[in-house]
């Protein structure tokens, strides 16, 4: 960011970083007991190797990628963040982030908080999916400016507007969910489908690229036994839970493969196939194409 941007912003509320700028804000009571409100937000550039293990502290802290990609370590679980997605975190819990590429990373982040913060963190299935891939990413960055701008000059009624801002961002997210929610219907099916099958659902997106997924962890998920769970899955979805895992593993292949430079390896890893053979056995399987195919095609 050129400086002659920051010449009016007063020296307290911002800090330069080799990696980028951090602008900071202090809430009135007021705004703490009735809006969403901005702690801190800044724009920074990660190199390669770079890794954080922030202390617990309240908020909630939210990571948009505009460029490369990033890993994340919440609740035990390891997620990679890539280009144009979203981690959404609570500030409250160890977690853990870093930049594993040879690419430097541009990380766009926000540290917020809010009376019905944590409600709506639960509402979001934040608590067990941080990622939010299906972004409106021109919107995003439209709020996430005005919101900048907003922290940096204070205009009248700063905290009434930064608040509506906030919740402009989370309107994305509840968007994005909605639209990651449309691959339930993978198989053409148009039904109404049980809480027991859509828990099922909601684990295999959630933990699609562990490569030791497996039929027993999605049926304790989904709070059925074994046979029972397959059995009301098929029914309603029309294929078996392991099909449906399989099919939702390509469908994010074939974003992988139109979309990134990234290696056949790379890729198979991403989305959770235990080696890159199997990775192009499955592919073929579903699309009748190998992925290089696919991608020399696309």
């Amino acid at each position: 960011m050129k400086r002659r941007h920051t010449e009016s912003w007063p020296e307290h509320f911002w800090n330069r970083s080799p990696d980028g700028l951090e602008f900071y804000n202090y809430p009135s009571p007021l705004a703490e007991k009735y809006w969403h409100y901005v702690l801190c937000l800044g724009r920074a550039r990660l190199a390669a190797g770079y890794r954080n293990h922030p202390k617990s502290r309240g908020g909630f802290l939210l990571h948009y990628i505009r460029r490369g990609e990033m890993w994340y370590q919440v609740r035990g679980r390891r997620h990679i963040v890539p280009t144009s997605a979203i981690c959404l975190m609570d500030m409250g819990e160890e977690i853990e982030f870093g930049v594993d590429d040879s690419k430097p990373v541009q990380n766009w982040w926000i540290l917020f908080n809010g009376r019905d913060l944590p409600h709506m963190f639960t509402e979001l299935r934040a608590d067990r999916d941080p990622v939010f891939d299906s972004v409106d990413s021109a919107r995003l960055e439209a709020l996430f400016r005005e919101l900048l701008k907003l922290t940096c000059s204070r205009p009248v009624a700063c905290e009434a507007k930064s608040s509506a801002v906030l919740g402009g961002i989370l309107a994305e997210l509840f968007a994005s969910l909605a639209n990651r929610e449309h691959l339930v219907a993978l198989t053409g099916r148009k039904t109404v489908l049980s809480e027991s099958v859509r828990k099922g659902i909601d684990y295999m997106i959630r933990f699609h690229c562990d490569s030791t997924l497996g039929l027993k962890q999605i049926c304790a998920a989904a709070g059925l036994s074994l046979y029972h769970f397959v059995r009301l899955f098929h029914r309603e979805v029309g294929i078996t839970p392991i099909q449906y895992l399989n099919r939702y593993r390509i469908e994010k292949a074939r974003s992988w493969l139109k979309e990134s430079d990234k290696t056949m390896e790379q890729i198979a890893r991403l989305v959770g196939a235990s080696n890159q053979n199997y990775f192009s056995y499955l592919f073929r399987k579903e699309t009748g194409a190998t992925p290089r195919e696919y991608r020399a095609r696309s």
